[in-house]
């Protein structure tokens, strides 16, 4: 990608990210309205069921490793890269419907396991949260793999700009929410109606984010149809980093499964309180979306590779340290960005010795 193409994408990422969380405030503002303090808990802690479960299956190891992996495929040859692709999406899209399933049974236990203290018609009414959001991990998986292909084939706007229809669509059910309540709802009081209006609203925001990202695989002249011949497709050549990031997103919920229940156990709407000041407490990271179409550059240039050190030091100072004392957090970010830039400075070696090559060696 030429550097006018970085800047112009960087720009439509920057844009699409600052109207995903203007968006997503009044989102926030909206739901914390219809919710109150009486269905916060219950709601909160059933919209993080699916976000928990998509990072502890392939989160991590989506973001981290998958673009790289695209983009040495489709070194290889369009018609293989596209292939690699498709197997990839088909087998995120089967395993994550089955958790789905899975997750959709076992939404009890689930709700137990995060919100032990909740009880009675809270319990209940997290439960069937639960069981219609529980679906949002599937989409969540075809986003993010739908993402991956975009922008290793130089499309980075969409991605930005999709969670703006998410927000509103949700912000649309909120707005129904208040409208069809003439009280203070309590989880005891909720009718089916007004249940069915937050979570149908919600999981649908994430299918509409979803959906709103065909039309630029289009735009790339990516086929979207599923391959069943898995065997062999090469997944095994991210080597030991997607170990490492198993582990650490396994840290990183153990630390969260620790502060969602204190935070549920503390006070009647607290663990919505703390969702909504995380939530305002963002910023766009304009500088990381930038990185995103320089790292592609970087691995078409360098092969890519982490080693166990790397992973090591992510593990045990970004994972459960990261979430419960921040400094550590920190101190490991560090250590990422660190093991980048020695990534970049090689990628400029490489690049400066390819160009060296075709002005005068042999």
């Amino acid at each position: 990608m030429s550097d006018t193409g970085l800047v112009r994408s960087g720009f439509a990422m920057a844009t699409g990210t600052l109207a995903s969380r203007i968006s997503g405030f009044l989102r926030t503002v909206v739901i914390a309205a219809a919710l109150g303090n009486f269905l916060a808990d219950s709601y909160n802690v059933a919209n993080t069921i699916p976000n928990i479960l998509y990072d502890l299956l392939l989160g991590g190891v989506l973001s981290s490793i998958v673009i790289p992996l695209l983009v040495q495929a489709a070194q290889r040859g369009e018609e293989e890269g596209t292939a690699y692709a498709q197997r990839l999406l088909t087998i995120v899209a089967v395993t994550l419907a089955v958790v789905s399933v899975v997750g959709v049974v076992l939404a009890p236990q689930i709700v137990d396991l995060y919100a032990g203290r909740l009880s009675g018609p809270d319990h209940a009414l997290a439960t069937t949260f639960a069981r219609y959001f529980l679906p949002q991990v599937l989409f969540y998986g075809l986003g993010a793999v739908i993402g991956a292909i975009l922008n290793t084939r130089g499309s980075f706007g969409a991605p930005m700009w999709a969670p703006v229809l998410n927000n509103c669509v949700v912000i649309a059910s909120g707005g129904l929410f208040l409208a069809i309540t003439s009280s203070k709802p309590t989880a005891a009081s909720l009718t089916h109606r007004e249940t069915l209006v937050l979570a149908v609203g919600t999981t649908a925001g994430i299918i509409v984010q979803t959906i709103a990202l065909l039309p630029a695989l289009r735009a790339v002249h990516f086929p979207m149809r599923l391959r069943w011949d898995w065997r062999g497709a090469g997944f095994r050549s991210a080597g030991p980093f997607a170990a490492w990031m198993v582990a650490y997103v396994l840290t990183n919920q153990l630390g969260y499964l620790v502060i969602v229940n204190l935070a549920t156990s503390s006070g009647r709407g607290s663990g919505g309180v703390r969702r909504n000041r995380s939530h305002c407490a963002e910023r766009p990271g304009v500088r990381a979306l930038l990185r995103a179409g320089e790292g592609q550059r970087i691995c078409r240039s360098v092969r890519y590779r982490c080693d166990h050190a790397v992973g090591a030091r992510m593990l045990v100072r970004g994972g459960v340290g990261g979430r419960l004392f921040p400094g550590l957090g920190i101190i490991g970010a560090g250590e990422l960005l660190g093991a980048e830039e020695g990534l970049e400075e090689r990628a400029e070696g490489v690049e400066g010795r390819h160009e060296g090559g075709q002005d005068g060696d042999p």
